[in-house]
């Protein structure tokens, strides 16, 4: 397990929503930026961008969560 916070630089090269494995909305995103990563263990993943990317898309203190799929209810 890493040390919180931590800031790492990340490259996208496309991006997507999806649910169950299925994408639903594409997002037209790319570029290399800087991040926080504000916690992390084996379930969750809390990122924070410290600064403006890529000409303002993702714009400071924008708050990401990545969380396991399996972990989420069936519906």
């Amino acid at each position: 397990m890493i040390q919180c916070p931590w800031e790492c630089v990340a490259s996208v090269e496309g991006g997507g929503i999806y649910v169950r494995g299925n994408k639903i909305i594409n997002l037209p995103i790319a570029g290399t930026g800087v991040t926080r990563v504000l916690y992390a263990d084996p379930n969750l993943r809390i990122f924070q961008a410290p600064n403006e990317n890529n000409g303002g898309w993702e714009n400071q203190g924008l708050i990401t969560v990545q969380v396991r799929e399996d972990l989420l209810p069936r519906q």
